[in-house]
Order: structure tokens, then C-alpha cells, then sequence
């Protein structure tokens, strides 16, 4: 149930890598009716939410900076080779 879900509101999973260094977060390439996306996650963030806004800040030690920028990296190469909309 779970996996339908997650293909509704998120779409296909095309792509992971996990940031080394960091606590539990991963970088994800999706797939949305033909719309690629990246995302960031990590349990090490912060929330604000107020009239009108809502943020929230991922924060990454700088031991984990060069994991996440490597991730990223792979993350846009796969975007590159992948047909779909960005």
C-alpha cells in the first residue's frame, strides 16, 4: 500500500544515493508523469511555519558537505540521461 502511495504523491523512484557523514540522509531522483525532480532528505533539519510560509532547513556538518555535493552530482547525470521534463 505503501508503494502506491508513494507513486501518487511522489512518483517513480529512478535514483538514491546516500550522503556519507550525515545522519540518515539520501539524495532521490523522481519521476512524476514525466517530471523529474530532486530530492534532499534528511532527519537533520528544522521547521518553521507561519502565516504564509512554511520552511524547512536541512542542516549538513561539513564532513558530510563533500558527500552531499557528490550525491548531487550523480543525481544531475542521471536527470541528463533520463527523457522527462525538468
Amino acid at each position: 500500500m505503501f508503494d502506491r502511495l508513494k507513486k501518487k504523491y511522489w512518483g517513480e523512484e529512478i535514483y538514491s544515493k546516500s550522503v556519507a557523514s550525515a545522519k540518515k540522509a539520501s539524495v532521490f531522483v523522481w519521476n512524476r508523469d514525466g517530471k523529474l525532480t530532486l530530492n534532499i532528505r534528511s532527519q537533520d533539519f528544522s521547521y518553521v511555519q507561519a502565516p504564509g510560509r512554511n520552511d524547512a532547513t536541512v542542516t549538513f556538518e561539513a564532513s558530510a558537505i563533500n558527500s552531499l555535493l557528490d550525491a548531487i552530482v550523480s543525481a544531475r547525470s542521471i536527470i541528463q540521461q533520463t527523457p522527462g521534463k525538468v
